[in-house]
């Protein structure tokens, strides 16, 4: 339950911010780490409607806030086909949508104090053979 509002809060927050300072927007950090909130985070994305992006920042957040730190890729789709971007996170499982972009950028945990890196342009098929993601335990 306390996941679930921090995610409503954060999502608040970050639908405020992104308009003005794009992906440069903070996501609240959660007050207590609860382990077992993912699922209450998920719902309540899911009944808010957050996009790719807003789902992907807040999951960083809360993933960077239980010791697991990852990346937010950012996509576009091939030249040729109709314009389409798409967000997700890279090291916490896969997501099938992302094979259908080329990466054009990741923004790295907050934790991790590194600097947005701009992607290869690779589709994300040939940048998942590249890296070895190593599984989460859930």
């Amino acid at each position: 339950m306390l996941a679930g509002a921090w995610a409503y809060v954060a999502l608040n927050r970050l639908r405020r911010e992104l308009p003005q300072r794009g992906i440069s927007a903070v996501v609240v950090r959660p007050r207590l780490v609860l382990p077992s909130g993912m699922e209450g985070i998920r719902a309540v994305l899911r009944r808010r409607g957050a996009t790719c992006l807003e789902r992907s920042l807040i999951l960083q957040r809360w993933l960077a806030s239980q010791g697991h730190p990852t990346e937010v890729v950012i996509g576009v789709s091939a030249p040729g086909e109709e314009f389409a971007a798409h967000a997700w996170l890279a090291g916490y499982g896969f997501d099938p949508e992302s094979l259908r972009y080329k990466e054009l950028m990741r923004l790295p945990s907050p934790s991790g104090g590194g600097k947005p890196t701009i992607g290869s342009g690779a589709p994300q098929a040939a940048v998942r053979r590249r890296r070895r993601r190593r599984p989460l335990s859930h």
